[in-house]
């Protein structure tokens, strides 16, 4: 298993959720704006600025808490939360920044779904007694299978000298 030594994969897991989320509220503000015709009274104009522009820090909050949390950069952090405030680029960015942690957590062998990886399966991977089908604690087995779901599992002593520190 290779991934970031810095990457705590449980933290990481739940920013991803969060960046879906704000994906969706970004093409939501998106759909809004363009929504309203171009006549509407100068107060409207105002709350939709004012709207755009609370999206645009939830999305630059949220990139900047995923990069640190994948164990990225500063710089690359910085050009990303700056990045958060155009427009329709943040909607690009927050979708580069999912892809990314997206293949961080399949590298940690953690299945990640279209709302993200589920707090069990971050577990199952963080934790090398559990069986990776089930959740099953395999503490003591030295059978090789799973005596849950059958699947083929190491021998301890291997799963133990493969957990990353």
């Amino acid at each position: 298993m290779r991934w970031r030594t810095q990457t705590d994969l449980r933290r990481l897991a739940k920013r991803q959720r969060g960046i879906i989320w704000l994906i969706a509220a970004s093409i939501l503000a998106q759909a809004i704006v363009f929504s309203i015709p171009a006549t509407q009274t100068p107060s409207i104009t105002l709350m939709l600025a004012y709207f755009q522009t609370l999206v645009s820090i939830l999305i630059g909050v949220g990139v900047i808490r995923a990069l640190i949390a994948q164990g990225n950069n500063i710089i690359a952090i910085a050009l990303c939360s700056l990045l958060a405030f155009a427009p329709s680029g943040n909607i690009l960015l927050l979708i580069m920044v999912s892809i990314s942690v997206t293949g961080t957590l399949r590298q940690a062998g953690i299945r990640v779904g279209f709302m993200g990886a589920k707090d069990d399966e971050v577990l199952r991977a963080l934790n090398p007694m559990l069986c990776r089908g089930c959740g099953y604690d395999l503490t003591g087995n030295v059978s090789g299978r799973c005596p849950e779901c059958g699947r083929d599992v190491p021998p301890m002593a291997s799963m133990i000298e493969a957990t990353p520190l």
